[in-house]
C-alpha cells in the first residue's frame, strides 16, 4: 500500500488526550510503526468489511484500537478507545 497522509481530528486528539499517559505513548509508537510498516501484524490494521466506504481499525495493544476513513487520498483518524467500545 503507498504511502498515504494522515491527519487527526479534533474529537481524535480529545479522546486520546483523555487516555492515560502509558497508553498516549503506546499510540505514538503504534503510529510511528504504521507509518513505516502497515502490514506489521502487531498492528493488526484492516479495513472494515462492514462499514460503508473505506473505514479501517488499528489495534493498539491488546486493549485499545483507533479508527480512520480514507478521505482525498489521506487516512483522517476520528477515534480512539478500547476494544470494547469500539468494537466493529
Amino acid at each position: 500500500m503507498p504511502l498515504k497522509r494522515s491527519r487527526t481530528t479534533r474529537e481524535f486528539r480529545k479522546l486520546l488526550s483523555a487516555l492515560n499517559f502509558d497508553v498516549q505513548e503506546q499510540a505514538k509508537q503504534t503510529y510511528r510503526l504504521w507509518r513505516t510498516n502497515r502490514k506489521h501484524p502487531s498492528l493488526g490494521f484492516r479495513k472494515l468489511d462492514k462499514c460503508k466506504g473505506s473505514v479501517f481499525r488499528i489495534d493498539i495493544g491488546r486493549s485499545y484500537r483507533a479508527i480512520a476513513f480514507l478521505e482525498d487520498e489521506a487516512f483522517v483518524w476520528f477515534w480512539i478507545g478500547t476494544h470494547e467500545i469500539g468494537r466493529a
